[in-house]
């Protein structure tokens, strides 16, 4: 025998090995060869550096990964839990040796010799060499095993008879808190404590009151039988003479909330409440309203009398239509309904429903709880229920319903355009010849047009009236320009005007209509104003106007207690505004600030709130002091219109905080002149001038613009009005040919 070096590896092949495995002593058995005692697998032959602190019973043995070994002649771990002898090495006091050939030398340590090959291999020949408490060394296998009475554990032999390793488990027996676990010829049980009863391996509680007798019922513990006067109900005694378990019952007897129920002798009785009769076996409540008298009707309370304008259905006083038309009644289910009605009236829904009469009508019946015609004569459309006159001008291209019920054109012929009376066509009609600027219209509640206009370049400002028989135009102030008109409430027309007095700096003044050709003329500033102002009134007769100060920012005006009060919007020079009231007198003021954005201000915030639109195009290179804005609010949304730079000319909405926008005329030159209403349906108007093309039109249907071409012309100077007549027709004013012309749907 030579000695050699330990070798320490981190993977050892073992080749011919005697496999050690849990055999029962006297015999080779079978079982988990893994059993930690011996174990062959390279991958277990290594600590790898730790035990996690457990400890070998016997002396002189140490644990390696999950074995107790001797490292003083185990040659998987000679010398240390890491060391490893070679194939055919043998472990001498800790020491690796070699053995050429065990046949005739014999082997030493924790081998034993493999006559066919001549070397050694790693077994035991002694018990001693098994370093696990409760283990032997199996002659027939040269393996370390477990005593017969005790099984392998995770590297040790646990007892077969304790309840923590019972029979072949390395695991504890279940417990119960109501028991007591026990190990009996390998098998685990449970002793229960008293009152229990060990149901599908548990112990389970046992009901006590009044059993005679107890079973399983799965996992549960219930009674199977009881003493005196009680029987069995969900497991458990209950009393025959309790009122929620009565006689032989598990339900409560009967009870109402308008009685008492009770439990005498094993049978439940039950007491009604007044307003309650006993019908059948329960308290069924009496029908109250309109009810003169009630009987039962099998288990239910019904009235069988009823006060007048009331008829007894189904049970109870049903409340019988009255209208006039209604000439007879009778039941439909629990409902009193007219089943005839006068001439002029049907029956739908129960009652007798008014029917359309207009002379278009051809036929009527129900729909839902009205009447409504099914049926038309000529000339008209079955639309929502009545017969709707339809438009039949030679430009009407077929007909049909609008979502209001009215029936309007399908399309229009070309030189058409759809309007609210069908199909028209626009109508032009000149107002004043006198080289116009500046152009504001409004209609009043009448219907007459009231129009101002700027006479050339300071010369004046003139006003034209149309009630309805043709124009009636004159003066309001000479050497006046940029005028804007407004109605207040009660309908008198209002003029904010520039006026130059003295030659040197323009003031602005308010003239109001007396009567035909009398203005009578305030002075609102002599601060040097020019270039527009926009008014409005409130529901107050209180004006409220915006004007432009030279070099200066916007300036918002009205009347106070001492006469007109004004104040800045900005810190910035701005110009072109307008001025949007609210029903609610909330009032906005849009303008452009400094030459570039578009700003909304509040006045309720000290026009401090303020909403961004978007940088207005840059005219000045084409000699156009502008673009315009136009402001108007629909509900509570303002709507704001004006040339934007990349887009054209833009429609913006504000509503709180939030503002959108769509283009409405992608031109880069469209805008310049624009105009913005919204009517008394909520529909938003639009009219506007592209500097290279001429006027267009635009209105709101349905949530789709609809887009006419007004005019076709070339202007350099543009000048526009909008207003829209209590019908909702637009009526456009605006500078052609060095006149004012007026345009009109007819």
């Amino acid at each position: 025998m030579r000695r050699s070096t330990v070798l320490f590896v981190s993977s050892l092949i073992v080749v011919g090995l005697v496999a050690c495995s849990p055999a029962r002593r006297g015999g080779g058995g079978g079982g988990d060869e893994n059993n930690g005692l011996l174990n062959n697998s390279p991958n277990n032959a290594t600590n790898n550096g730790g035990n996690n602190g457990a400890s070998c019973a016997k002396a002189g043995f140490v644990v390696c990964g999950q074995e107790c070994v001797d490292t003083s002649a185990d040659p998987e771990h000679c010398g240390g839990c890491e060391g490893a002898c070679g194939i055919g090495g043998v472990c001498a006091d800790g020491e690796c040796a070699t053995v050429e050939d065990c046949r005739q030398e014999g082997c030493v340590g924790l081998t034993v010799c493999d006559e066919g090959t001549g070397r050694c291999v790693r077994g035991c020949s002694g018990n001693g060499q098994c370093g696990t408490e409760g283990s032997f060394c199996d002659g027939t296998s040269r393996s370390c095993a477990c005593d017969p009475d005790r099984h392998a554990c995770d590297g040790v032999c646990a007892a077969s008879d304790d309840v923590a390793t019972c029979g072949d488990r390395c695991s504890p027996c279940p417990s119960d808190p109501n028991g007591a676990t026990t190990c009996e010829a390998g098998a685990c049980g449970l002793t229960c404590a008293p009152d229990h009863l060990l149901c599908d391996g548990a112990c389970a509680a046992c009901p006590t009151e009044a059993v005679d007798g107890v079973m399983c019922d799965g996992g549960a513990c219930v009674a199977s039988a009881c003493t005196g006067r009680a029987h069995v109900c969900e497991g458990a005694c209950v009393s025959d003479d309790d009122v929620a378990t009565c006689g032989d019952r598990c339900a409560p007897c009967p009870d109402d909330p308008r009685g008492e129920a009770s439990c005498t002798r094993g049978t439940c009785d039950l007491a009604c409440d007044g307003g309650a009769l006993l019908c059948g076996a329960s308290c069924a409540v009496c029908p109250t309203t309109g009810v003169t008298h009630t009987t039962c009707l099998r288990d239910a309370c019904v009235a069988d009398a009823c006060a007048a304008g009331r008829m007894v259905c189904e049970g109870a006083c049903a409340t019988c239509p009255t209208g006039a038309s209604v000439t007879e009644l009778g039941c439909d289910g629990a409902a009193c309904v007219a089943t005839a009605c006068e001439a002029g009236s049907l029956v739908c829904a129960g009652d007798c429903a008014a029917c359309p009469t207009g002379d278009a009508v051809a036929e009527v019946g129900c729909s839902g709880a009205g009447c409504v015609a099914t049926a038309c004569a000529e000339g008209a459309l079955l639309c929502e229920g009545d017969c709707a006159a339809c438009p039949t001008g030679a430009g009407v291209l077929g007909v049909a319903c609008d979502a209001a019920g009215a029936c309007v054109p399908e399309g229009c012929a070309e030189g058409y355009v759809l309007c609210d009376t069908g199909c028209c066509q626009w109508s032009f009609d000149t107002v004043g010849a006198s080289t116009p600027t500046v152009i504001d219209a409004v209609s009043d509640a009448f219907g007459e047009l009231h129009v101002v206009w700027g006479v050339g370049l300071g010369q004046g400002v003139e006003y034209g009236v149309n009630d309805g028989d043709g124009w009636s135009i004159g003066l309001v102030a000479e050497n006046a320009e940029d005028p804007v008109i407004a109605l207040d409430p009660d309908g008198i027309p209002h003029v904010v005007l520039s006026r130059d007095v003295n030659g040197t700096s323009p003031r602005v003044e308010l003239a109001t209509r007396r009567g035909p050709d009398d203005w009578v003329v305030e002075l609102v500033t002599d601060t040097d104003a020019s270039n527009g102002s926009a008014l409005v009134y409130d529901r107050a007769g209180v004006p409220q106007l915006a004007y432009h100060v030279s070099s200066m920012p916007t300036q918002f005006a009205t009347v106070g207690t001492t006469g007109w009060v004004s104040e800045p919007l900005d810190a910035v020079f701005s110009f072109r505004f307008d001025i949007a009231l609210d029903g609610q007198s909330l009032l906005w003021i849009c303008y452009r600030a400094a030459f570039d954005d578009v700003f909304c201000a509040d006045r309720a915030s000290a026009w401090s709130t303020r909403r961004a639109l978007g940088e207005a195009t840059d005219t000045f290179s084409l000699g156009v002091y502008g673009p315009a804005i136009s402001a108007a609010f629909g509900g509570d949304t303002l709507n704001v219109a004006f040339s934007r730079t990349g887009d054209g000319l833009v429609l913006a909405t504000v509503r709180g905080e939030t503002v959108s926008s769509e283009v409405l005329d992608g031109g880069a030159l469209a805008g310049l002149a624009v105009e913005l209403r919204v009517d008394s349906r909520g529909r938003r108007h639009v009219a506007w001038i592209n500097h290279e093309e001429g006027l267009y039109y635009a209105v709101e249907r349905d949530g789709t613009w609809q887009v006419s071409t007004v005019d076709l012309f070339v202007e350099p100077l543009n000048y526009l009005a909008l207003t829209l007549g209590p019908d909702d027709a637009p009526h456009l004013f605006y500078r052609r040919d060095g006149a004012v012309r007026w345009a009109t749907l007819r």
